[in-house]
């Protein structure tokens, strides 16, 4: 996190010293509501390993879940949670996740019994009897509806989960306060050093005041409205091309006949 270009006399000398390499990198979420701007004290921030590997592989969906249970949950208790499609929020409960493929004969068995879905016809001794790609259909036909452990936990403490569409950042507010906070980091990070960089933060998420969060949010819904608008004239012309292919049937066979 630093700027790409500073003013200069022209000389090595006087260029800002930026580090060459990528140093260590800096996993933060945090929570915000039009009544407080940012949450007090809901900050997770955590601290990366070097590397180049993908953050996901460090924000693991436990340390997720910890940091709503024990954190943010109890101080938007009645709220509702907007989430993205990250991997580490959308972690399905086990009883609503599909079955696997690789799982053994004895295991669908098990899975059977355990939701009492045993079709009626089938003979005393089943699990021995029938054949893996039986067990297996049925298990695929009464799967539960999916339900995410965030949900889960969330009305654990009366609290509401809207997930986000795919790539549709504009649609919550949050993805708006990283990106002004994260313009002012590069901007005013020129010491280079953890600890100052962690002040900064402080002193950046602090200036999301209320006013500044009710603007983002907004903003989203104006998004939120646009597209419902645009979905609803594509339902529109979708239903205009249905008619005049219905249309044009019907004059072909008054043609033929």
């Amino acid at each position: 996190m630093s700027v790409y270009r500073s003013w200069t006399s022209g000389t090595l000398r006087t260029r800002m010293p930026v580090p060459s390499s990528k140093g260590v990198r800096l996993i933060l979420a945090h929570v915000g509501s039009r009544e407080t701007g940012l949450v007090s004290d809901a900050a997770l921030v955590l601290i990366c390993q070097k590397g180049s590997g993908d953050y996901q592989e460090e924000m693991r969906s436990e340390i997720c879940l910890n940091w709503l249970e024990e954190t943010v949950l109890p101080k938007i208790s009645g709220g509702v949670l907007v989430l993205d499609r990250a991997p580490y929020d959308l972690f399905l409960t086990p009883e609503t996740a599909p079955t696997r493929s690789k799982l053994r004969k004895a295991e669908l068995a098990a899975w059977l019994e355990s939701y009492t879905v045993v079709q009626q016809d089938w003979e005393s001794g089943w699990q021995q009897t029938r054949k893996w790609a039986e067990m297996k259909t049925v298990t695929d036909e009464n799967e539960l509806a999916p339900r995410f452990l965030v949900q889960q936990l969330a009305a654990r403490f009366g609290v509401s989960v809207s997930i986000s569409p795919v790539a549709h950042p504009d649609l919550n507010p949050v993805e708006m306060v990283w990106g002004t906070v994260k313009m002012e980091l590069k901007r005013g990070n020129t010491r280079f050093t953890l600890s100052a960089f962690k002040d900064l933060l402080a002193k950046e998420l602090d200036k999301i005041t209320p006013a500044v969060w009710a603007k983002y949010e907004d903003h989203a819904i104006k998004r939120e409205e646009f597209y419902r608008g645009l979905a609803a004239s594509r339902d529109e012309v979708e239903g205009d091309l249905e008619e005049q292919e219905r249309a044009r049937e019907a004059a072909k066979n008054d043609e033929v006949n």
